[in-house]
Parts: C-alpha cells; structure tokens; sequence
C-alpha cells in the first residue's frame, strides 16, 4: 500500500539508519530536529489555503432568504490544495530521504512535480440568503468515517474540515453592475493517521562485543495536524446567460500545529530488550539517546506556525434552472494553489 510505503521511507530517514547509532549524536540530533522544522513550517504554511476549501461558489451574493423564490443552495466540493514542492525536497534531503523516490508511488507524480503535493478534500455545503440587510450565510462540512479497508491495512484514519462564512452584497448584481460582496469566514480542518507497518531493520551494530541486528517490531508512525483560519475575503461575479464567471480575494490569519511520532518495540537479534543482560542493556541505551525508553525506540516532533497569507481566486460558473457547476482555482502567496468543484441545487 502506497500509505504503508511513505511511512515506511519517512520512518526509516528520520531514525538516518545507523547515523543515529554515530559517535556525534548530538550533532546528527540537532540536524534532524532542523530539517524536521523547516519540513513543518512548510507544510503548515499551506493550510491557511486548504482551510478555504469548499463554499467557493460562483455568486458573489445569491439573495434575500424571504424572497420569491426564497434564495438557498445545497451541495458539495471536492478539491484539493498543493504543498510546494520546495518546501519538500530541501528538508527531506537534509533527512536523507530521496524525495523523488518517495513521491514516484503517487498517483499523477508527473502533475506532482510541476505543482506541488495535493491535499485532498470534499465538503457539504448549504447557503442561505439574508434578510432585511442584503447578506448571506454558508456553512461547510467534511470528514471521514472509519473504513474497515484501511483498518485490514493497519492504517487508522481522521479528517474533519469546517467552517461558515458571513458576505455582504456590497452590489446586488442589478442591471450591468455586477454582484460584489465582502465577508468574512471561519475554517477550521484536523487530520491524522497512523500507520502500523512491518518489522524493519535499524542497523547492523556491535553490542557486548558480537555484531548484532537492531530491529524495530511493529513500528508505528503518526502525523496529523490542526489548523484555523480567520479570512477577510471580497468576491465580484456576474451572470452572463447561463455562465457566471467569478473573482475574488483574501487575506487570513491562521495559527497551526503539526506534529509527528515513531515507535516500536527494539529488538537485539530477535532477542527482546527485557532479555539483554544488564552490561549489554546499558550499552544500547547509550547507543540509543533520547531515542529510547524501556525498550521503545520512540521519536516525536511538534511544530507550531501562525501568521498572515493572502490569495487570489477565480473561476466560472455554469447554470442552468436550479443545478450549478462550478470550477474554481487559487494561489496564495506562500506558492500554493488550490482547484475545486462545486455543484449543488440552488434556488
């Protein structure tokens, strides 16, 4: 399984087999930790744009809710948002981890390599039409239930993607003036996975003056993250028969956390560590650092980042009678970009 695959590469250049085992730990500890960093801070500077996900509909107002008709939609979104590939590939080779090897898995690598890793996504949404003032209100959801499939793999899986915005019709759209409104939005998305995968090997070493092999049974690595987004945004669209082509922008402040965990139990030539004598205990526990715990070997990372993005968007819609086709796309000043569809009933 491509899941098992990844983990399974990340695993291995994070615990940099047998350059943990090094004299210099301390030095090879600090190098880790940086690239790790830099890997985080690149990632999560992405999900400002992937928290926009879903409610990019093609009006910029759809109308009052007590009208006649009254105006409210419901539908859903998928779409994705990219994580730059330059924030990757430096990160992941001070990791010594080939980043093309790790991506050739993927479907679509060649896309991949042009525009950057995907984050998938899909929402419901609903928008309802204001009254007495000229506004409108949508609400967005997404996640994932528990799927027997990937529990047969030893993969545990969580996503949840939500949000609402508020939008003023600054114009209404009436006559040749088109519709322009200003709002602002919520977003908040949760991610995690964790992935059981096979024994590995971590090194070939000496301990207690025979050549040994370090294994580590049932590995487990864990990633996730969690992101929110406040975002001022302005959209302007106007129908043109049965098209509405749209444009917009935004600015968000979005404060994230993203973190990580390997772990497993070390075993000395199939020989638990509980079995060691003392002598050859103590020695692998100074082989291991601050790697090892009662006979875990255990890693773990937490990178926090907040601040300020902005992006641009646009698209064209398609309507005709109540159903509604939208495509969207965006780019965010941290070089991500996003593309989504819409479709919904909206009256």
């Amino acid at each position: 399984m491509m899941l098992k695959r990844f983990a399974a590469l990340l695993l291995v250049g994070l615990l940099f087999v047998g350059a943990a085992f090094a004299n210099d730990i301390e030095q090879e500890t600090e190098r880790i930790e940086q690239a790790l960093d830099e890997l985080g801070s690149g990632i999560v500077g992405s999900l400002s744009h992937y928290n926009t996900l879903g409610l990019g509909w093609s009006d910029a107002y759809i109308g009052q809710l007590f009208s006649m008709p009254p105006s409210f939609g419901v539908g859903v979104t998928v779409g994705a948002a990219t994580i730059p590939l330059n924030v990757l590939t430096g990160p992941l080779g001070d990791l010594d981890i080939d980043s093309d090897e790790m991506l050739a898995d993927l479907p679509a690598s060649g896309v991949i390599g042009r525009v950057g890793l995907p984050l998938p996504a899909y929402t419901f949404g609903a928008r309802v039409g204001g009254f007495g003032i000229p506004f409108d209100v949508g609400f967005k959801l997404g996640t994932v239930p528990n799927l027997a499939m990937l529990e047969d793999e030893g993969v545990e899986l969580d996503f949840l993607l939500v949000g609402g915005d508020f939008r003023y019709a600054v114009l209404d759209g009436s006559g040749i003036l088109p519709k322009l409104s200003a709002g602002i939005g919520f977003n908040h998305s949760r991610f995690g996975v964790g992935v059981t995968m096979d024994d590995m090997e971590l090194a070939e070493d000496e301990v207690g003056g025979e050549d040994v092999s370090l294994l580590l049974a049932d590995p487990r690595f864990d990633f996730g993250w969690r992101s929110s987004s406040v975002e001022l945004k302005a959209q302007a669209s106007k129908r043109l028969l049965i098209f509405q082509p749209f444009i917009g922008a935004g600015v968000a402040y979005n404060w994230a956390s993203m973190g990580g965990s390997f772990s497993g139990q070390l075993t000395v030539d199939e020989k638990a560590f509980d079995e060691l004598d003392d002598d050859d205990a103590e020695e692998v526990k100074e082989m291991l650092g601050e790697y090892f715990d009662n006979g875990d070997v255990l890693f773990g990372f937490d990178v926090p980042d907040s601040g300020f993005t902005a992006r641009a968007f646009g698209g064209l819609g398609l309507r005709i009678f109540i159903l509604n086709l939208d495509v969207g796309a965006s780019i965010d000043t941290r070089g991500s970009m996003a593309l989504e569809l819409n479709t919904r009933i909206q009256f």
